[in-house]
């Protein structure tokens, strides 16, 4: 399949919606599960951790050292678990909608497979927050350059004026960067990338793409969106579209003509070996648009 057709949007929620419907369980299953998970796991460390914090703080007129302590602890251990959670999630997702893809059918038991990769996407994940966290630095600099100047009194309206484009060209520079690492989890979900080579490899299928992703990943939020319109309760339905729609672009772009012989496109399941990762690179970039 080539990039004008793995990226078009309308093509792709089709082949959503029709891999989805027959596995609508499994999939809303998985989706509202680890959602609940989440949930849950914040309800048991964070709020218990909030009222030792208010209980001292009642008692004394300010919290104690210890409860402080445990708060901060408390924060740690939540950020920490709703990291592993979502990345736990993220991967069970690409791996049951993979298989409802390529054999139409899917279950509960294929989310947790191959368990291996878990440790793998969470470095991912950390590598991605990393670097575009580093973009943040120049503009921070920036706004305390602005701060200490405006310290006693108003900054000069040069600096401002320098400033506010000089925002708007990081923000753009930003949504470019974050455009390339779209398919990095998908990369270590479906051909099991370490954590390098799964940026490398998103960052590849990104070159010469990005205006397409961008349109495509515009479409896709507008669509999960479009669930608020009936009074919200459509949302139920359209919110797994932001997950489900990039994992269909992703093996649509990396697995070519094996792609065409899927249940989600020929109506049959293939008879060959399970679930294949791709070991071809990247098909040939357009020019960027």
């Amino acid at each position: 399949m080539n990039t004008k057709d793995a990226l078009d949007p309308i093509r792709s929620l089709k082949a959503v919606l029709r891999a989805g419907k027959p596995n609508a369980g499994p999939l809303l299953g998985w989706w509202f599960g680890g959602l609940a998970a989440m949930f849950a796991v914040y309800l048991a460390v964070y709020l218990p951790a909030v009222f030792v914090l208010v209980g001292t703080s009642a008692d004394r007129g300010r919290p104690t050292p210890i409860a402080i302590v445990l708060f901060a602890v408390a924060l740690l251990v939540l950020v920490v678990a709703m990291i592993v959670l979502q990345c736990w999630w993220r991967l069970g997702f690409a791996n049951l909608f993979g298989a409802a893809l390529r054999t139409g059918r899917c279950e509960l038991g294929t989310a947790l497979q191959p368990r291996g990769r878990l440790l793998t996407t969470i470095g991912a994940q950390f590598l991605v927050a990393g670097i575009v966290f580093l973009t943040y630095l120049p503009v921070l600099a920036l706004w305390v350059a602005i701060a200490l100047v405006a310290r006693d009194g108003e900054p000069p309206v040069l600096l401002l004026v320098i400033a506010v484009p000089v925002y708007f060209a990081w923000f753009l520079f930003l949504v470019w960067l974050v455009l390339g690492f779209v398919f990095v989890a998908h990369a270590v979900a479906f051909d099991g990338c370490g954590a390098m080579e799964a940026v490398r490899r998103s960052w590849a299928l990104a070159r010469g793409r990005r205006f397409a992703l961008f349109v495509y990943l515009l479409v896709t939020g507008l669509c999960a969106m479009a669930g608020l319109l009936l009074c919200c309760v459509g949302y139920i339905a359209t919110a797994p579209l932001v997950e489900l729609m990039p994992i269909e672009a992703y093996l649509a772009l990396t697995r070519g003509d094996e792609y065409e012989h899927w249940w989600v496109r020929s109506g049959s399941a293939p008879t060959d070996a399970p679930f294949a990762e791709s070991t071809a690179p990247p098909p040939p970039a357009p020019l960027e648009s």
